[in-house]
């Protein structure tokens, strides 16, 4: 019975026979043996009860449980524990039987005696009627055997003590060593602990050897199921290792080939970490990034900036944080990164600042474009209502000095006075136009043209304004295609860039420009321009241009001249131009010395028209004897220019505004041929003028006069004179109307 835990219990119940409940009294004959032993007498085993010698000495008789456990209370008082254990010693080796012990002894272990103590046949199951037995084996060697009263039959501790004895000895049947046994007493139980140091017997082995012969199949099936399952746990593990394989394989192809890198450093700033995508995104491996200080990787001027986000990092785990700084790259030149960065230095797993880059230099040079445009519209607005107050000033001026030239003889001493006055006007009317460029306010009349003619048409008076000094070098495209601009305005912006060119190379140089296809616009312009476009190169060897400059090239009133040598507006008046005409312009430094302004201008299919060369003005002033309505709120505009037009023979009716030219029409009995107005006037401005008017002259024609105004302001085919005017583009433009019969 020592191949292991297993248990041998073998409950049973005594079967219920006309014994059930009762004892023998075969059980007493140790304590008459002991009575006899001490010459006691007999009666003081009986005290109490009504029982005699004479029955107890008869084997085959039973008694009652309650006169039983009255004699082992008896017992207890003549006899000490030890002896009553003593006792049951005596009453299990008085089994003794030679034979038995021999047959037992070759078949049965000590353990299996203890079991067999459990059944119905044994000596002890016919001499208690009363009690119910169960063993079991705890491990080789160790047993359990329990003890319990049938209910209605209160326990006595003198039978634990005889049972203990008797328990104890029982090995002795086999020739063995006595048990060791430890009893633990309940209220209706006893439990003992036996210890038994002899060997099983071969019956019991061989009960066991057939019983894990009768196992064997299922252990072989147990075997093969724990087989099955480690295979299919083995299959399931190798698919997990595949797919955390594949995860990783996956995971590293997004961060390598992300447009993002990532960035982890611990609490004192230093960089552990630089994911692969940072060399194709910042131009430098991981490893030389690795082991700096992530303050370090910052422009000086952004430092401040981002040591304070930094700051604000570490004292909030897990908050985030998002920081912007410039990065020199490693062919030094600067890129802007924004990172979004997290701190996980209290996630076991990461231990960390951890910053997700990416390069927004395209976005923030669009942000900064936005801000210098928002910028330079703010001024355009000032300077758009500054040019036309000032335009209306200088028509005045230009046309009462123009009146006064008409009456002033040539040997007059006023007369040179008048001529420069006539003169300051003009180069006034040539800064306004500027600031109405840049401000983009200018009404411009866009055609189809080819560049290679416009710079041709424009070098002779390139030649004239740069002097001897400076050469002029032109590569012009031969297939160059079309765009669309306004000549004229496009032809200033040539003259302003040599102008411009000719300043920064005083010591004379070279002026070159060149024209070409575009394709592929480049990478910081893609999205702004359209990707087919033609570039026009104006470059100079004169001086370079600092950072600071290059940054403000193209603001009004910047400028690096002496004071008197320059506006400031000449390239901001570039800028308003080209942007327009929808195109770009942008300015660099050449290598060496020098700077190139870049012109980009969206291609239009379209067959180029010829500029015819502007006429000269001349003295003779076309006549006419019509009919003019004149409406314009600045007096002395109204009033210089009526008289100029009598003086060409024109009948003119004369109106403050749009209110006063409708009464006006209406008194004058008659047809009007030619109505001229300004186009913003109190209470009625031109546009509902005309609208109105032409319900009374539908055949009169219209000449709208302006220091500026915006092209959606005007109806449809209007035609504009600008001011300030001469008399001499007003009588031209009055004749051209009046004499075209469409």
């Amino acid at each position: 019975m020592s191949g292991g835990p297993r248990d041998i219990e073998a409950m049973r119940r005594l079967r219920k026979n006309n014994s059930a409940g009762q004892v023998s009294c075969q059980v007493l004959t140790p304590f008459f043996h002991a009575l006899a032993a001490r010459r006691l007498p007999a009666h003081l085993l009986t005290v109490g009860t009504s029982l005699s010698d004479s029955q107890l000495s008869v084997s085959s008789q039973y008694i009652r449980w309650g006169e039983f456990r009255t004699l082992l209370t008896n017992a207890a008082t003549i006899w000490s524990r030890q002896e009553l254990e003593a006792m049951g010693r005596a009453f299990v080796l008085g089994l003794r039987r030679p034979a038995l012990g021999r047959a037992i002894g070759m078949a049965l272990g000590p353990a299996d005696l203890y079991v067999w103590l459990t059944g119905v046949r044994s000596p002890i199951a016919r001499m208690f009627g009363c009690l119910e037995c169960r063993a079991w084996e705890v491990s080789p060697g160790r047993l359990m055997f329990e003890l319990a009263l049938q209910e209605g039959h209160e326990p006595s501790p003198e039978l634990y003590a005889i049972w203990k004895g008797a328990l104890e000895a029982l090995p002795q049947l086999l020739n063995a060593p006595p048990a060791r046994i430890r009893l633990e007493q309940g209220n209706q139980s006893g439990l003992f602990h036996i210890e038994l140091p002899g060997s099983e017997g071969w019956l019991a082995r061989a009960r066991r050897t057939l019983k894990h012969l009768r196992t064997l199949p299922t252990a072989v099936d147990e075997l093969q199921a724990a087989h099955d399952l480690l295979n299919r746990q083995h299959q399931e593990l190798r698919a997990a290792q595949q797919t955390l394989s594949q995860s990783e394989e996956r995971f590293r192809a997004l961060i390598e080939h992300s447009s993002d890198f990532i960035l982890l450093a611990d609490a004192d700033g230093k960089v552990s970490y630089v994911s692969p995508s940072a060399e194709r995104i910042v131009g430098c491996s991981a490893q030389e990034i690795v082991g700096k200080s992530h303050a370090e990787l910052a422009h000086a001027d952004d430092r401040p900036e981002q040591a304070l986000q930094m700051a604000r990092l570490l004292e909030l785990p897990g908050c985030i944080v998002t920081l912007l700084f410039r990065f020199r790259r490693a062919d030094q030149t600067w890129l802007w990164l924004e990172g979004t960065a997290k701190n996980m230095l209290e996630d076991q797993r990461v231990r960390a600042l951890v910053v997700n880059y990416r390069d927004v230099t395209a976005r923030v040079r669009l942000e900064q474009e936005l801000l210098q445009s928002r910028k330079l519209q703010s001024i355009g607005q000032l300077a758009g209502g500054i040019a036309h107050d000032f335009n209306n000033i200088l028509t005045g001026m230009i046309v009462s000095a123009q009146l006064a030239l008409r009456v002033t003889d040539e040997s007059d001493p006023a007369r040179l006075r008048l001529e420069e006055i006539v003169d300051y006007g003009r180069r006034a009317t040539h800064l306004t136009s500027q600031l109405l460029a840049f401000a983009r306010k200018q009404i411009i009349k866009p055609k189809p043209i080819n560049l290679n003619q416009l710079v041709l048409d424009t070098r002779t008076l390139l030649e004239r304004l740069l002097g001897d000094q400076i050469e002029i070098i032109t590569h012009l495209e031969p297939e160059l295609a079309t765009v669309r601009v306004d000549p004229n305005s496009f032809q200033q912006v040539i003259v302003n860039l040599a102008i411009n060119a000719r300043d920064a190379m005083p010591g004379g140089g070279t002026l070159s420009i060149r024209t070409a296809n575009v394709d592929d616009m480049p990478s910081h312009l893609a999205g702004a321009t359209p990707e087919r476009a033609v570039l026009m190169t104006v470059s100079d060897t004169g001086s370079s241009m600092d950072e600071a400059t290059l940054s403000q090239v193209f603001e009004p009133f910047f400028t690096t001249k002496e004071l008197g040598r320059g506006t400031g507006l000449g390239l901001a008046t570039c800028h308003g131009i080209v942007s327009q005409a929808g195109g770009r312009i942008e300015a660099s430094n050449n290598e060496g010395a020098g700077a190139t302004f870049r012109i980009y201008l969206p291609r239009v299919e379209a067959k180029p028209v010829t500029v015819p060369p502007r006429s000269a003005k001349g003295d003779n002033l076309p006549h006419g004897n019509e009919v003019v309505l004149l409406v314009e709120d600045e007096a002395a505009i109204l009033r210089f220019t009526s008289e100029w037009l009598r003086e060409l023979g024109y009948t003119v009716l004369t109106a403050t505004n749009g209110q006063i030219a409708l009464e006006r029409a209406a008194q004058h009995k008659g047809g009007i041929d030619i109505v001229v107005s300004d186009v913003v006037m109190p209470k009625l401005g031109g546009p509902e003028l005309v609208r109105r008017l032409r319900q009374t002259q539908p055949e009169a024609r219209w000449l709208f006069i302006s220091g500026y105004v915006e092209a959606e302001a005007l109806p449809a085919g209007a035609v504009l004179l600008s001011k300030p005017f001469e008399m001499a583009d007003l009588a031209a433009k009055l004749r051209q109307l009046l004499d075209n019969d469409e």
